[in-house]
């Protein structure tokens, strides 16, 4: 196991371990110097934490077309539409997720 390969919450700090080489590789747009771990450049996070289970979207199908307010609520960094995953019609794609 690589013990320096470490995925947290967005903005969450990493262990001494983390092999800080890692960042800003493939998708990752983290910039430690200002606090930004975690997240694509777009604002998307790497790991999500929601307080109940929720529908996953279908195979091949991003989570932002699953989930209609999912964008808007990684983009704002978490403080617009922290209800995007509401099992609601008005919040979730029927069609691009599996129950």
């Amino acid at each position: 196991m690589d013990r320096t390969a470490e995925i947290h919450q967005a903005n969450h700090i990493p262990t001494t371990k983390n092999n800080k080489r890692r960042f800003k590789k493939h998708d990752d747009y983290s910039e430690p110097d200002i606090g930004i771990y975690y997240k694509n450049i777009e604002n998307m996070p790497w790991v999500l934490n929601v307080p109940f289970p929720i529908a996953h979207p279908k195979e091949k199908v991003a989570i932002y077309d699953a989930y209609f307010f999912f964008s808007e609520w990684a983009k704002s960094g978490g403080t617009q539409y922290t209800d995007w995953y509401f099992q609601s019609p008005d919040r979730l794609n029927l069609d691009k997720t599996l129950y």
